[in-house]
Order: structure tokens, then C-alpha cells, then sequence
């Protein structure tokens, strides 16, 4: 058994896991949603823990106090360095002052050492500068390297996702093209390609936006972005899943949401998906009219942006 099966029951004995297998073939990530929901049910918990592990006392208090405290001893041992090398430099200098009543060749010698002492502080000066330019070079380097390769493995990861979209049997279940978009970003975003924040990455957001509008044309037509999406569409389209995949959807939508207000986001195309999931018409109709957020004049160009704003 899969160890995220494994966790899964751990947290709830009796779930069905011949279930969670079947839905996975079409949402790649919903075991790791279920899990991420337990795993915050239990975070309040700990957080009380944790509130009274700070207020301990006696013992545990100087055992923690003991912990991890490499920086402070290193602290220290610099401190005593540099108070070593202030009390040199004081006897020095005080020696300075007295050199007239020493030999004049120790007088020489000193002013041949300090000299070359000087020479030497000065050329090591040099070559820490020189350092330190080499060490900001590659790091700049390493910098725009990284920023490439990022760039090309999201632009791989979207296409990757655009070529499922198009071909695999895995979003064939769902007719309303609208509500495969929200599939696929699910999809998309709950793997690898979420680890990437994309808030500054305009280039990447485009080139996704640019992604699904192609798709889209491909499918519909050229002028498809202009034409208002039908809300009763989507609904129907659930509406015929089998229960499973109502579940499914109806949970996706839901966790989108939440974590969206959570975020202070006003969720649009997340709570259209959800309302959907209703399967009394009236109640869906209700629901449509009475959320000012959702507009019955959205366009698939509105759509797509939308959608990409709840999820990056």
C-alpha cells in the first residue's frame, strides 16, 4: 500500500480507498488535499501543545536554554579574539612611544616588519576585494542560470499539462470547456508547478494565459474568447457525473474556495464551480443570482484570467 494511502487511513480508518484510487485517474492530487485537510484539523491541536511547551519551567526551560546555542558559544570565542588582538595592538602601540629608549637597530628592524606587515595587510586587501567581485560575479551568474532554468521548466510543466488536456482520456469526462480549464489548473497547480510563485512572473502568467486561449481556439473557434460562458452548461455537465465525481468536484471547489477567503481572495470562478455542483436547478439558479461575484456576462477571456488569478 502507497504510503500516502497509508496516511490517509490513518487519519480516518474507514475511508474508501478503491474510491480515491478510481477518482485520482482524472484529479492527480485529491489523496494529497485529503491528507493537507487532516494534517490542519490536527495543526490546532499542536498549536495548543505548543502554547504550553513555551510557558515550561525549571529544567526543560535550561535544557531548551542548552539547545542550539553554537552561535552564542561562537559569540563568545570571537569576542575573546578580537579582545586578544586590541590588547596586541595597545602593547604595540604603547611600545611605539618608547622606541627611542631601545637599541637603534631593533628601532630598524621594527620599521622594516611593520612595513612589510603594512605591504602585506594591503595586498591581502587586494586580493579579499578581488574576492569578494569574483564571489558577487558568480553568484550573479548562478542567479541568472537558475532564472532560466526555471523559466523553461514552467514552461515545460504547463505544456506538458496543455498536452493531457488535449489528448488524454483523463479530462474527456467533462464536455464544458470551462470546466475543464478549472480541472486542469487544479491539476496543474496542486503538482510540481505549484512550488512556483508566479506574482512576479508575468512572463510565465502570459505565456499560460496564451496557452489556454490557444487551446481553446483549437477547440471552439477563433473568436471563441469574445462569447459569454453559459452557467447551465456547467451545471449540466456535473450533473450527469455519477456521485463520485460530483464528490469530487464539489470537494475541489470547496478547498479552492476556502483557502482563497483564507488568503483574503474574492474566489469567482471557484464559487461558480461549487454553486454548480448543486444538483437542484432552482437552488443552483438561486445561488448564481444571489453571488454578486460571478458575473452572467463572463467571457472565456474573463474566465481564463480569473481563474489563473485564484490559482497562482
Amino acid at each position: 500500500m502507497s504510503d500516502k494511502y497509508k496516511i490517509i487511513q490513518a487519519f480516518n480508518e474507514n475511508i474508501n480507498l478503491e474510491k480515491i484510487k478510481i477518482l485520482e485517474k482524472t484529479h492527480t492530487y485529491i489523496s494529497d488535499k485529503l491528507i493537507l485537510d487532516s494534517i490542519n484539523g490536527v495543526n490546532v491541536v499542536a498549536k495548543d501543545h505548543h502554547e504550553v511547551l513555551k510557558n515550561k519551567t525549571g529544567f526543560s526551560r535550561i535544557l531548551g536554554e542548552l539547545t542550539g546555542n553554537s552561535k552564542r558559544h561562537q559569540d563568545m570565542i570571537n569576542e575573546n579574539i578580537i579582545q586578544g588582538i586590541s590588547a596586541c595592538t595597545s602593547w604595540l602601540q604603547d611600545h611605539d612611544r618608547h622606541l627611542s629608549r631601545l637599541d637603534k637597530r631593533i628601532s630598524e628592524n621594527m620599521n622594516v616588519i611593520k612595513d612589510h606587515f603594512s605591504k602585506i595587510k594591503e595586498k591581502n586587501r587586494e586580493l579579499e576585494d578581488k574576492l569578494n567581485d569574483f564571489q558577487q560575479a558568480s553568484i550573479n551568474n548562478f542567479i541568472n542560470i537558475e532564472e532560466r532554468l526555471k523559466n523553461i521548466e514552467i514552461k515545460t510543466l504547463i505544456d506538458q499539462e496543455i498536452v493531457k488536456l488535449e489528448s488524454s482520456e483523463k479530462y474527456d469526462v467533462f464536455k464544458d470547456y470551462s470546466l475543464k480549464i478549472f480541472i486542469f489548473m487544479d491539476n496543474l497547480f496542486s503538482g510540481r508547478f505549484g512550488l512556483y510563485d508566479l506574482n512576479n512572473q508575468k512572463e510565465n502568467i502570459d505565456y499560460l494565459e496564451d496557452k489556454l486561449k490557444g487551446y481553446l481556439k483549437r477547440e471552439i473557434g477563433n473568436n471563441c474568447l469574445k462569447d459569454y460562458i453559459n452557467f447551465e452548461n456547467i451545471h449540466n455537465n456535473i450533473k450527469d457525473f455519477d456521485d463520485l465525481e460530483k464528490s469530487a468536484i464539489s470537494y475541489i471547489s470547496n478547498c479552492q474556495s476556502t483557502f482563497l477567503e483564507h488568503k483574503q481572495i474574492r474566489p469567482i470562478v471557484s464559487d461558480l464551480i461549487k454553486i454548480s455542483s448543486n444538483d437542484d436547478i432552482s437552488e443552483f439558479k438561486k445561488d448564481i443570482k444571489n453571488n454578486s461575484r460571478i458575473s452572467e456576462f463572463t467571457t472565456y477571456e474573463n474566465y481564463i484570467r480569473n481563474t489563473i488569478r485564484e490559482f497562482k
